[in-house]
C-alpha cells in the first residue's frame, strides 16, 4: 500500500524532504531583511488599530498613505504573528506558499508530460533551487504570488484538452486566483502576463477540430480569464480610495520614487542592469542567490525545447506547450519592463520557465524511449542506425536532463546555504542581535517614561511587549525626508521624537558616507545627517553597549561578514553595533 502510494503520488516524499529542509534553514537563510520587519510591523499595527488603513508607526517624516493592494497579505500574516512576533513566524506564510508552489509545478509538469516521476524530480529540483529557497524564506509577498501563478497555470493546463465547459471554468478559476492576488501585491500584473500564454495554450488545445471555430471562441475564453482580474482591480482601487481620497496621486508619487515614471531609454538601461546584477550577485541591501548557471541552462533549454518541438510533429500538444512556456517567461520580462520597477525578489517569477522547459524535454525523451518507433534524426547519415540505438540514446538524454536539472540547483544550494548558517547564540544569529538591542535599550526601573530608540529597521522584531513596545522605534530610513540645507533638522527630529537611545551601525554609515552618492538610496544623502549625528553623540551620548554584529550591523550585502559569505567585509573581524544613550 505504501509503495503504491509513493508510485501514485511521487511528489509526496519530495514535499516531505523540502519541508524538512525549510524547517531547518528557515530561521537563518537568508538573513532577515528590513522589508520583512517592515511588513510584519505594519501587520501588528493594523491589528492594534483594528484597521487595514493603518500605516507604519516607525515613520515620523516619510509620508505614508494606506491602500488595499496588499491588505490580503497582512490578513494572512496576522494569525502567524499572533502566535509569536518573530521573523520565523513572519516567514511561515512564505514557507507554506513555497511548498504549495512545488506542488503546483508538479501538477503542471505531470499534466503536460503524463510522467509523474519525471514531474516529481523536476519539482524536487525547483524546490531545492536557492532562488526558490530564498523567496520561500522571505517574509514578503513574492512566494504567495508565485504559488498563485503556478496554481493558475496548473488549473489551465489540466483542462486544456477538455470540453468547452470545463475549459471555460478552469480559465475562470485561473482569472479569479490572479484577481485575488491583486490584494497581495501589485506584481499580480506580472503573473497575469505569465499565465496569459497558457490561456492561449488552452484555447489551442480545446479539442475543437476546426481551427476557425476554436479561435472564434477565443474572445469568450479571454473574457472568462480577464473579467475577474478587471473586477478585482476595480474593487482594489475603490477600497484604496475609501482609505485615501487621493490614492492615485499618492501611489503615483511612490512609483516615481522607484523609477516607474522613467523614460524608456533609462528603463531599458535599468532592465539590463537588473539581469547583470542578478547573474553577478552584485547586491545592494537584498541578498542575491546564485542564478547564473540556471540563466545559461534556461537559454540552452529554450533552444533545445523549441528545436525538439519542431522535430516532434506528432506531438502538437507538447509543441504548443513549449511555446507557451517560452512566452510565459517573455511575458514576465515584458511586464517588469512596462512597470519599470526591478525588485530583486521579483526575479523568482522567471524560475518556473527553466523547470517547465526541463520537464517538457525530459518527458518527451522518456516518451521517445518507450515509443515503439521513436523519432529518428532527420539527417540521412544517422537514418541507418537501428531502433535500439535511438531508444538507448533517448534513455541517456532523459537521464542526463534530469541529472543536470537536479544537480545545478543542488550544487549551488550546498555551496551557498551553509555559508549563512550561524550557530544558536552566535553574534551573527538574528535572535542574538535583537536580544542584544533589546537589552541595551530597555531602561532600568525609573519614574521617568522611557524615550524612543533610533535604530535600523532590521532590529524591529526586538520591539514588542510592554517593556519595549513597537511605537518606541524610529528608523534611519526616515532621514531621506529630512529637509535640505537645514543643519538643525536632525537635532529637531531627535527632540520632537523624544529619542533617548541611538543604535549606531557605525561601520555601515561610515561606508555610506565615504562612498556617497553610491549608497544614497539607502537612507538618503548621508551628508545631511551623519556628521550632525556624530556631533550629537560626542556632545550628549553615553556608550551603554557595544557588540559584534557580523550580519546585521551592515545592510550592504557585499560588506557584511557571515562566515566567509562576503569577501569585502569591513572592518576586519566584521561590523560592530554601538548603542548610545542621549542626555535629555
Amino acid at each position: 500500500m505504501r509503495n503504491w502510494l509513493i508510485l501514485r503520488y511521487p511528489v509526496i516524499p519530495v514535499l516531505l524532504v523540502l519541508a524538512a529542509v525549510s524547517a531547518i534553514t528557515l530561521p537563518w537563510y537568508p538573513f532577515v531583511h528590513s522589508d520583512e520587519v517592515w511588513l510584519a510591523s505594519l501587520t501588528r499595527t493594523m491589528v492594534e488599530e483594528r484597521s487595514l488603513a493603518a500605516t507604519e508607526e516607525f515613520f515620523a517624516l516619510t509620508p505614508r498613505y494606506p491602500h488595499a493592494i496588499k491588505s490580503l497579505y497582512h490578513l494572512i500574516q496576522m494569525p502567524f504573528l499572533a502566535m509569536d512576533f518573530s521573523h520565523v513566524a513572519a516567514r511561515l506564510p512564505s514557507a507554506l506558499a513555497g511548498l504549495a508552489s512545488v506542488w503546483f509545478l508538479y501538477l503542471v509538469v505531470a499534466a503536460l508530460t503524463r510522467r509523474r516521476v519525471v514531474a516529481a524530480l523536476i519539482a524536487l529540483a525547483f524546490g531545492l533551487d536557492p532562488q526558490h529557497l530564498y523567496i520561500s524564506h522571505l517574509a514578503r509577498q513574492e512566494a504567495l504570488i508565485l504559488a498563485i501563478m503556478l496554481a493558475a497555470i496548473a488549473v489551465v493546463t489540466r483542462r486544456a484538452g477538455g470540453a468547452r465547459g470545463g475549459r471555460d471554468k478552469s480559465v475562470l478559476v485561473a482569472g479569479t486566483l490572479l484577481g485575488v492576488s491583486i490584494f497581495i501585491h501589485p506584481n499580480a500584473f506580472v503573473t497575469t502576463a505569465a499565465v496569459t500564454p497558457w490561456v492561449v495554450f488552452a484555447i489551442s488545445g480545446s479539442g475543437v477540430s476546426s481551427a476557425g471555430r476554436r479561435w472564434r471562441r477565443a474572445p469568450g475564453v479571454m473574457l472568462h480569464f480577464l473579467g475577474p482580474i478587471v473586477v478585482a482591480a476595480g474593487i482594489a482601487v475603490a477600497a484604496s480610495f475609501m482609505m485615501d481620497g487621493e490614492f492615485l496621486r499618492h501611489y503615483a508619487s511612490f512609483g516615481d520614487a522607484v523609477g516607474v515614471s522613467d523614460n524608456w531609454y533609462r528603463r531599458w538601461f535599468r532592465f539590463r542592469s537588473f539581469f547583470s546584477k542578478l547573474a553577478a550577485q552584485n547586491a545592494g541591501t537584498y541578498y542575491l542567490p546564485p542564478v547564473a548557471s540556471r540563466m545559461w541552462y534556461a537559454l540552452v533549454l529554450g533552444v533545445g525545447a523549441a528545436t525538439t518541438g519542431c522535430i516532434d510533429r506528432r506531438v502538437a500538444h507538447r509543441f504548443t506547450a513549449v511555446w507557451a512556456t517560452l512566452a510565459s517567461g517573455a511575458g514576465v520580462a515584458v511586464a517588469l519592463f512596462i512597470i519599470g520597477k526591478y525588485s530583486p525578489p521579483s526575479a523568482v517569477f522567471f524560475l518556473p520557465t527553466v523547470y517547465l522547459l526541463a520537464g517538457l524535454l525530459a518527458g518527451w525523451s522518456v516518451d521517445q524511449m518507450h515509443h515503439s518507433t521513436p523519432t529518428r534524426p532527420r539527417w540521412k547519415s544517422a537514418q541507418w542506425l537501428p531502433t535500439a540505438f535511438h531508444t538507448g540514446a533517448w534513455r541517456v538524454t532523459a537521464g542526463a536532463l534530469l541529472i543536470v536539472t537536479i544537480a545545478l540547483p543542488l550544487v549551488d544550494a550546498l555551496r551557498e546555504v551553509p555559508r549563512w548558517y550561524q550557530p544558536s547564540g552566535a553574534p551573527g544569529r538574528y535572535s542574538a542581535y535583537v536580544a542584544r538591542v533589546a537589552e541595551a535599550v530597555t531602561p532600568e526601573e525609573s519614574n521617568k517614561p522611557p524615550g524612543n530608540v533610533l535604530a535600523n529597521l532590521n532590529a524591529g522584531f526586538a520591539f514588542y511587549g510592554d517593556s519595549l513596545p513597537g511605537d518606541r522605534l524610529r528608523v534611519y530610513r526616515d532621514f531621506g525626508a529630512l529637509p535640505r540645507g537645514d543643519d538643525t533638522a536632525l537635532q529637531r527630529f531627535l527632540a520632537v521624537e523624544n529619542v533617548e537611545y541611538v543604535v549606531l551601525p557605525r561601520d555601515e554609515l561610515e561606508i555610506i558616507y565615504r562612498m556617497r552618492p553610491v549608497w544614497n538610496d539607502v537612507y538618503g544623502n548621508p551628508s545631511r545627517f551623519y556628521p550632525q549625528l556624530q556631533e550629537i553623540i560626542a556632545e550628549r551620548g553615553t556608550l551603554v553597549a557595544r557588540f559584534p554584529a557580523p550580519v546585521y550591523g551592515m545592510r550592504l550585502v557585499r560588506y557584511l561578514d557571515a562566515g566567509g559569505a562576503s569577501t569585502h567585509a569591513e572592518p576586519a573581524g566584521g561590523p560592530v553595533v554601538e548603542v548610545y544613550r542621549l542626555d535629555r
